[in-house]
């Protein structure tokens, strides 16, 4: 699927500025799982799957909000990233990456 490619490069981009420390593809990887949960969460009438991807929307859309604009040398950028690592998974994280799986892996079966 060409959505499913396109997140998978988006996300390839993503590994590879980190690694070059720019945060801006990261964000925008992020930016593009957030337009998929929110279609998705628009779209099913799952509202087990809907609540879940709320959740997840508003954990990434608050990781976005720290790394935005931020450089690696930042000196609380380290801190501050260790301290977001505890908020990013909840009690919905498993149910959405089985249900949702966007990059890349296989996706378990939930009805729309």
């Amino acid at each position: 699927m060409a959505i499913e490619q396109s997140i998978g490069d988006k996300w390839g981009l993503a590994y590879m500025g980190v690694i070059e420390q720019d945060t801006q593809p990261v964000v925008d990887a992020m930016e593009a799982t957030i337009g998929i949960y929110q279609e998705v969460s628009e779209q099913t009438r799952n509202g087990k799957l809907r609540t879940a991807l709320d959740s997840e929307i508003s954990r990434v859309q608050d990781f976005v909000d720290l790394i935005e604009g931020r450089t690696f040398d930042d000196p609380t950028f380290e801190a501050d990233l260790e301290a977001a690592a505890v908020d990013l998974t909840d009690q919905y994280s498993d149910y959405v990456d089985q249900a949702c799986a966007i990059s890349g892996e296989e996706s378990g079966t939930v009805e729309p």
